[in-house]
């Protein structure tokens, strides 16, 4: 009975350890698939890896391809197209170009007969004396050579003057002026078209092809003086003018017209003034262009300030009488020449750092386009007023009125400095 109830006892606890051990077993799959989910973290680990990279990817190459695609058209470098693109383009509108008082300053130059290379080397040169500004003639005879037909060479120059100011954040005027024969009946250049619409027909050309790189285009170049326009007629250019300025505004209404050129603030330019506003140009430009000098022997021998007077007293009113007192004036044109009847290099500084200071209290004008660059029309003759005008010399040495303009003009530059390899200059060609 003993050994028999011995042994049941221990049948039973064989029996109690084996269930045990059986329920333990039982119970080790749910405890190993509590843990599986940190053993997938390879798989979550990979996961982001595909997702991140084709996001990094997409990401850069627009962004690369759009930095480099704009820059590459143009013949300069590709880091100055992104800078200037924020801000150039709006600025091109006559609104905040009249509104802008801070763009006040400009230059004169003749571009469109030279090449990049030069036209590079000249603008390095005018951004590092703050040039804001720069007015260009643009001679419709010497481009369109047959109706409807360019001459590639000298749009390929105006393309580089465009693109290569534009890269600069430096904001050109192009004057469009001289007949071409085939418009005029074989006449000289000096004669305006047969048919205004020719003259508006390559003013459109050329905003087409500029868009909003150039908002700022001005009609003729001093029409009241026989140099310039055979017979000045105040009402046959208001007639040009009203035309071209029709063409302009239905392609861009937010374009700037410059009317008016007006060479002085003497008798004559007065008059062509008030036949002009009779004839009813009042509406058909946005901003007169008008030009005035002071230096002898050609135009007396006035002091900036006395210069700027006179010409405010001849001028304003004319304007005021006409109900046109609130509009803006650019004088796209002031200079003094440094020939032996001119003055002294020094006093053309003196006068240039004078004139600024005094136009920026002359009501209604908006800048001043210094005249002129670089000594033109040959530029070496020490006695000819007109080769003597500019603040650079042909050889590429600076007069001291650079430095004057330069420091008149040092507000911060908002693009950085290019800098180009300088090349020889050739000579300035006798027409300009």
């Amino acid at each position: 009975m003993i050994r028999s109830a011995f042994t049941r006892s221990l049948l039973i606890s064989l029996v109690l350890a084996i269930m045990a051990s059986v329920l333990l077993f039982s119970q080790e799959p749910i405890v190993a698939s509590a843990k599986r989910p940190p053993t997938n973290t390879p798989s979550s680990t990979a996961t982001p890896m595909p997702t991140n990279t084709p996001t990094t990817t997409s990401t850069n190459t627009p962004t690369t391809l759009a930095t480099n695609t704009p820059t590459s058209a143009p013949t300069n470098t590709s880091t100055a197209l992104p800078t200037n693109t924020p801000t150039t383009v709006p600025t091109s509108t006559p609104t905040s170009s009249a509104s802008t008082p801070s763009a006040f300053y400009g230059i004169n130059w003749h571009p469109m007969w030279y090449g990049p290379s030069w036209t590079i080397q000249q603008l390095n040169l005018m951004q590092q004396a703050h040039v804001q500004r720069t007015r260009a003639d643009v001679n419709w005879d010497a481009i369109e050579t047959s109706k409807g037909v360019y001459n590639s060479t000298y749009l390929a120059n105006l393309d580089a003057v465009v693109n290569e100011s534009f890269n600069r954040g430096i904001k050109p005027v192009l004057i469009v002026l001289r007949c071409p024969a085939w418009a005029n009946g074989g006449q000289a250049a000096t004669v305006p078209p047969t048919n205004d619409q020719d003259y508006a027909n390559f003013l459109t050309f050329l905003m087409n092809r500029y868009g909003s790189k150039v908002g700022d285009y001005e009609i003729w170049n001093e029409p009241d003086g026989s140099w310039a326009w055979t017979n000045p007629d105040p009402t046959r250019y208001t007639a040009l003018l009203k035309t071209a300025y029709t063409a302009a505004k239905a392609l861009n209404p937010s374009v700037n017209i410059l009317g008016g050129s007006l060479s002085g603030f003497y008798t004559n330019p007065q008059n062509f003034l008030t036949g002009m506003y009779a004839a009813g140009a009042k509406n058909y430009f946005d901003t007169l262009s008008a030009h005035a000098y002071g230096d002898p022997p050609q135009h007396d021998n006035l002091a900036p300030e006395a210069m700027f007077d006179s010409w405010a007293a001849a001028i304003l009113p004319i304007m005021q009488a006409n109900g046109d007192g609130a509009k803006r004036v650019w004088l796209t044109e002031h200079g003094y020449n440094t020939s032996t009847t001119g003055v002294s290099e020094s006093t053309q500084a003196d006068y240039l750092t004078r004139a600024y200071a005094k136009a920026k209290t002359v009501s209604n004008i908006d800048n001043l386009f210094y005249y002129e660059w670089m000594n033109s029309a040959g530029g070496t003759s020490a006695t000819d007023p007109a080769q003597n005008y500019g603040m650079v010399r042909v050889d590429d040495t600076l007069k001291p009125a650079y430095t004057a303009y330069q420091n008149s003009a040092a507000s911060p530059t908002t693009t950085p400095l290019l800098t180009n390899s300088p090349t020889a200059l050739p000579a300035w060609p006798a027409q300009h």
